[in-house]
C-alpha cells in the first residue's frame, strides 16, 4: 500500500569514511558510549556485587570503554570459559586460572581491520601499542618503525581509518585509540621478544620527559619499567605510582602498581633494604583492599609481621600488626582487633613514630566506637586527632583517609551515644571542612556517613537525608564498598523515617544484603534494629521482634555491646506491642542496664521515657 506507514532503522559508523550519509530529513541518533557510572552499573546489574568479581570488573569496564556491544561480548565469553559461574545478578568468580580472553567475533573484527591496513600504518599501530590506549608523540617516535618523515602520513592514514583520535594538541600532541580493544588486539600481534625492547626504548624516551608536559609520567615509567624488566625502575616507580593512585582513590591501580613493584621485588637481591620494601608493599597491598570491602588472599600482614620480627623492625612490625587488626575489625572479630590493636601500640612503646601512633590510636578508638566502651573510645579518638592537628592536618598519616577526617567520623559517633550532640556536629563538620577541601573522596564519604549517624541518633532524619546521598554517590562512583551496607541502610531508614515506606524498605533489604555479601556482620545489627522499628510502625509485630531477636544475636556473637543495647529496647518496643508485657519487661531492663554501664545517654533517656509508658499502661500480670 503506498499510504503505508513504514519504520525504517538504519546505523552507520559516521567515521568509516565511504559510508552511508543520512539525507538532511532523516532524524539522527548518536548512540555515545556509557558514561563509566553507566558501565559500573550495568556490570553490577548482570554480574552482581559479589567482591570477587572486583577485578575482573574493573578489566572489564577498561576494556569495553563503554560500548555495550563490547561489554555484552566480554559476558558471554566469561560465562562460557567459566570465569564467572553462577546466574544473572548473581555471579560469582569461577575458575581461578581461567584467563579473560576477547570475544572471537569482536577480535576477529578487529585483527582483520587492523590486517587490511598498509604495512607502514600497520606497524606503527602494533608499536602505538606498547605505549597505551594514549599515544604521546613524542613517546611514538621513540618506537616508530618507519622514518619521522614518513609518520604523519601514516598517522593521518590511521586517523582516517577510524584507529585514533586527536586527544589533546597542548603541551603535546596525544592521539587515543578509538577502542581500548583495538589497543589490545594490536599489542597482541607483537611478540614478547618484539615487546620487550620497544617497552625498553619507551622507558628511556620516558626518563627524558618531564611530569610537567606529561602528567602522568610516574605510572608510565611504571608500567614500561615492568614489561622492559628494568626491575629496580619497576620496583620504585611502582611504589610511587601506587601511592598516587591511592591519594586519588584509585585504589584498583594502585593495587596493581603494588603488585608489579613486588614481583620487580623478586628479582632484586637479597639486601635488607629491599626486605624493607617487601614489608611496605606487603602492607600496601591491603591497605587499599579495605575501601573496597575485598579480603586478603593469603595472609600477607602476617608474613611482614613475621618477616620485621626477623630484622628486628619495631615500626614495620607494628604497622603491619595495626593493619591487620582493621581486617579482624571490618570482618567483625571485634575482641580480637582490639587485642591486635593494644598490641601494636603496646610494641612501638616509645619509639613509634607519629603517623604509626596517630594510626594506632584511630583505630584503636574506632574498633572502641564499635565495641561500645565510649569513654575510653573518645580518649583515644581524641589524643588521635589532636595530634593529627597539631602536626599536619590534612595528612593521612598512613590511613586510608585523611586522619583529622577519619578520626572526627568515629568520635562524632562516639559522642553522640554519650549524649554529647553539640560537640559531636561541631567536631564533624570541621573534619568535613578539611576533607572537602583537601578533595579525598573516602575520607568526605567517611564523615558524611557518620554524621547522619549522629543525626539519625538524634532523630533529625531530614538533616541525615543530603549528607547520605552524597556518600551514597561517593561510594558507588569510586567503588568504596567498605561503608555501602551502613550508608545504604541509614538512608533507607531516613527516607522511611521522612515518609518514603516504600523506597526506604527496598534500600534497608538491599543494605542488609549487602553487608551479607561483603561478609561485614558489624552494620548488620543497626540495620536489623532499624528495620524492627519500621516493621513495628506498620504492625508487623512478628517480623519487628524477628528483626530486632537477630539484631542481638549477631551483636552478641560479634560483642557489639552498644548494639545489643539498642537491640534490647527494639525488643522491648515489639513485646509490648504483642501485649508480651514480661518479655518486654526483660529486655527493657537489660536496655537500661547496658546504657548505665556505657554511658549511652539517648538509650537512656529513651529506655526512661519507655518505662513511664508502660507504668502509665498498668502493672505487669
Amino acid at each position: 500500500m503506498e499510504d503505508a506507514r513504514v519504520f525504517v532503522l538504519a546505523t552507520s559508523r559516521p567515521d568509516s569514511p565511504g559510508g552511508w550519509t543520512a539525507p538532511d530529513s532523516v532524524h539522527a541518533l548518536a548512540l555515545e558510549p556509557l558514561e563509566p557510572l553507566q558501565a559500573d552499573e550495568f556490570l553490577d546489574h548482570w554480574l552482581g556485587h559479589s567482591p570477587s568479581l572486583a577485578d575482573l570488573k574493573a578489566r572489564v569496564a577498561a576494556q569495553s570503554q563503554g560500548v555495550p556491544l563490547y561489554l555484552e561480548e566480554s559476558l558471554r565469553t566469561l560465562e562460557t570459559t567459566g570465569a564467572i559461574v553462577g546466574s544473572p545478578g548473581r555471579y560469582s568468580l569461577g575458575k581461578a586460572d581461567a584467563r579473560m580472553s576477547l570475544p572471537a567475533t569482536v577480535h576477529g573484527l578487529l585483527a582483520s581491520r587492523i590486517d587490511a591496513l598498509e604495512p607502514g600504518p600497520r606497524r606503527v599501530l602494533m608499536h602505538a601499542a606498547v605505549i597505551g590506549t594514549s599515544v604521546d608523540l613524542g613517546l611514538l617516535r621513540a618506537v616508530s618503525p618507519i622514518p619521522a618523515t614518513e609518520l604523519p602520513s601514516a598517522l593521518a592514514r590511521l586517523e582516517q581509518s577510524g584507529f585514533f583520535a586527536r586527544s589533546r594538541l597542548l603541551p603535546n600532541l596525544e592521539l587515543t585509540f578509538r577502542h581500548a580493544l583495538v589497543q589490545e588486539v594490536a599489542y597482541a600481534t607483537l611478540t614478547k621478544r618484539e615487546r620487550q625492547p620497544l617497552h625498553g626504548r619507551v622507558l628511556h624516551a620516558l626518563r627524558r620527559r618531564s611530569d610537567r608536559n606529561l602528567p602522568n609520567r610516574a605510572e608510565l615509567i611504571a608500567h614500561h619499567a615492568f614489561y622492559a624488566e628494568d626491575w629496580p625502575l619497576a620496583c620504585a616507580y611502582g611504589r610511587r605510582a601506587g601511592r598516587r593512585a591511592e591519594m586519588r582513590c584509585k585504589h584498583f591501580d594502585a593495587g596493581r602498581f603494588y603488585e608489579q613493584a613486588l614481583k620487580a621485588l623478586d628479582h632484586l637481591p637479597d639486601t635488607r633494604r629491599n626486605t624493607q620494601r617487601r614489608i611496605d608493599l606487603w602492607i600496601g597491598i591491603p591497605l587499599v583492599l579495605l575501601p573496597q570491602g575485598r579480603q586478603l588472599a593469603g595472609d600477607p600482614l602476617e608474613e611482614a609481621r613475621d618477616m620485621a620480627l626477623g630484622i628486628g623492625d619495631r615500626i614495620r612490625y607494628a604497622r603491619a600488626t595495626s593493619l591487620k587488626a582493621s581486617f579482624q575489625w571490618v570482618y567483625g572479630v571485634l575482641d580480637g582487633a582490639i587485642a591486635l590493636s593494644r598490641s601494636a601500640l603496646d610494641h612501638l612503646g616509645n619509639q613509634g613514630t607519629m603517623e604509626l601512633r596517630i594510626q594506632g590510636l584511630m583505630r584503636l578508638g574506632g574498633m572502641l566506637v564499635d565495641k561500645g566502651h565510649f569513654p575510653e573510645a573518645q580518649e583515644k579518638l581524641e589524643q588521635a586527632r589532636s595530634l593529627a592537628l597539631a602536626n599536619a592536618p590534612r595528612a593521612r598519616f598512613g590511613l586510608t583517609a585523611v586522619a583529622v577526617a577519619i578520626t572526627a567520623a568515629y568520635q562524632g559517633r562516639c559522642l553522640a551515644e554519650l549524649g554529647r550532640d553539640d560537640e559531636a556536629v561541631r567536631v564533624m563538620l570541621h573534619a568535613l571542612d578539611i576533607a572537602e577541601e583537601v578533595g579525598h573522596a573516602f575520607s568526605v564519604s567517611s564523615v558524611k556517613v557518620h554524621l547522619a549517624l549522629v543525626h539519625i541518633i538524634g532523630e533529625r532524619f531530614a538533616e541525615a537525608l543530603p549528607l547520605l546521598k552524597d556518600a551514597v554517590t561517593i561510594t558507588e562512583a569510586t567503588r568504596l564498598h567498605i561503608f555501602q551496607p551502613i550508608t545504604l541502610g541509614a538512608l533507607g531508614y531516613a527516607i522511611a523515617r521522612t515518609g518514603g515506606a516504600a523506597e526506604g524498605a527496598r534500600l534497608l533489604n538491599a543494605s542488609l544484603e549487602q553487608a551479607h555479601i561483603l561478609n561485614h556482620s558489624l552494620p548488620r545489627p543497626r540495620i536489623l534494629n532499624w528495620m524492627s522499628d519500621l516493621a513495628l510502625e506498620t504492625a508487623q509485630h512478628d517480623t519487628a521482634i524477628g528483626c530486632a531477636a537477630k539484631a542481638l544475636s549477631i551483636a552478641t556473637d560479634a560483642g557489639q555491646l552498644s548494639e545489643q543495647g539498642w537491640s534490647h529496647f527494639a525488643l522491648a518496643q515489639a513485646f509490648t506491642a504483642t501485649g508480651q508485657r514480661r518479655e518486654a519487661m526483660e529486655h527493657l531492663a537489660a536496655a537500661e542496664t547496658m546504657s548505665r554501664q556505657l554511658s549511652m545517654m539517648p538509650l537512656s533517656d529513651r529506655c526512661r521515657t519507655f518505662r513511664r509508658c508502660l507504668a502509665a499502661s498498668g502493672p505487669v500480670t
